[in-house]
């Protein structure tokens, strides 16, 4: 859903029905998040150990009865 600088991915948003779009920039808006004072863990760090890889999740798929991968998304 985002890069690895926390900027939606457009492709992301091009998926979504209209009606979630607000829904999913609000939570993934972190332009005035700021964490607790006493939060020692790097959010990017936490970002990076809690995220997961397509590859590592696609179990299968098929494009018009051909199979792919997570290289062709």
């Amino acid at each position: 859903l985002m890069y690895s600088n926390h900027t939606v991915i457009k492709r992301s948003m091009s998926i979504l029905k209209d009606s979630h779009k607000p829904a999913l920039l609000s939570l993934l808006d972190f332009q005035n998040y700021t964490p607790p004072s006493d939060y020692r863990v790097n959010t990017t760090e936490m970002m990076g150990r809690l995220g997961h890889q397509l590859e590592d999740m696609l179990l299968e798929c098929r494009f018009r009865g051909d199979g792919c991968t997570h290289k062709n998304f």
